[in-house]
């Protein structure tokens, strides 16, 4: 198909949405072809889709289509319940991504962080199922939907005797800046962007980065980046 080869060769440039578009395509045209439905599986995997990839990996047992690879993707999505768990629930831009690195020397294998912005409307509505079934998945997590208010308090009545770290910037200040920063690169407007660039920018999807501020910080299209009301939410988490 020329769509599947097509997914190949944009898996190594674009990002896996483009490549996922064409194994879409593919499979739709040829739905017993087992090497179509791997690929799709793995880009939705990797991009936190588990609902689809599942139902990939679902299907293709009714066919009665073998594949050790969608095997090890249903695993990895089921988890396992047994472990002690490890959670940092610092705000991002706090050194979250340095922890990170810090965990996996230490041999903890880290949670799937796509899959876990992925559920930040589950977050929004305080539905923790699938963040709770997500952290069976991995020994230590961080970033969205962790760093979130209201999450602490569900993982440790879920997970007695996990470890949670807590990490912080020098001052609010500093992390206002890292925060403000970050978001001026990643969109690259050359400015701080507004509700309609975050709105705009396809970062786990198109939508993200806005629905995030909203949920996170319950800013509106006046207040985004409002240094007082930012501030004002970061040392509130951190004192919870």
């Amino acid at each position: 198909s020329a769509n599947y080869h097509l997914g190949i060769l944009t898996m190594r440039v674009q990002p896996l949405q483009v490549a996922r578009a064409f194994f879409e395509t593919a499979l739709a045209a040829a739905p017993a072809v087992l090497q179509y439905r791997v690929k799709l599986a793995g880009c939705l995997y990797s991009w936190g889709e588990w609902e689809r990839a599942q139902q990939l990996v679902d299907e293709a047992d009714s066919l009665k289509l073998r594949s050790s690879v969608l095997g090890k993707l249903r695993q990895a999505m089921r988890g396992h319940s047994s472990g002690k768990k490890v959670f940092c629930v610092g705000r991002n831009k706090t050194g979250t991504t340095s922890l990170e690195v810090a965990l996996k020397s230490l041999g903890l294998r880290m949670g799937h962080q796509p899959r876990g912005e992925m559920l930040l409307e589950d977050w929004g509505r305080r539905d923790f199922t699938k963040i709770l079934a997500l952290c069976r998945t991995a020994h230590a997590f961080q970033d969205i939907p962790f760093s979130l208010d209201h999450t602490y308090q569900v993982l440790d009545t879920n997970f007695p005797g996990a470890k949670f770290i807590l990490t912080i910037r020098d001052n609010p200040e500093q992390w206002y800046q890292s925060l403000t920063r970050f978001h001026t690169k990643i969109v690259n407007k050359g400015r701080l962007p507004t509700a309609a660039d975050l709105a705009a920018f396809p970062y786990r999807y198109r939508g993200f980065l806005w629905r995030a501020a909203q949920l996170s910080y319950g800013v509106s299209e006046e207040t985004l980046f409002d240094k007082d009301i930012y501030i004002a939410r970061y040392i509130n988490h951190n004192r919870q």
